[in-house]
């Protein structure tokens, strides 16, 4: 998943987020949820 895309770069690169460190947040959890997916998920 894209995290970010740092604006020193102009569109040049991004940074990405392994989904296991994703599915530990709650915060995320709580967006997938909200948004239908499943908060289940095991990698």
């Amino acid at each position: 998943m894209i995290a970010t895309e740092p604006a020193q770069h102009a569109h040049a690169a991004l940074e990405a987020v392994p989904a296991y460190v994703l599915l530990h947040d709650p915060a995320f959890r709580t967006a997938l949820a909200d948004h239908g997916g499943p908060v289940d998920s095991v990698l």
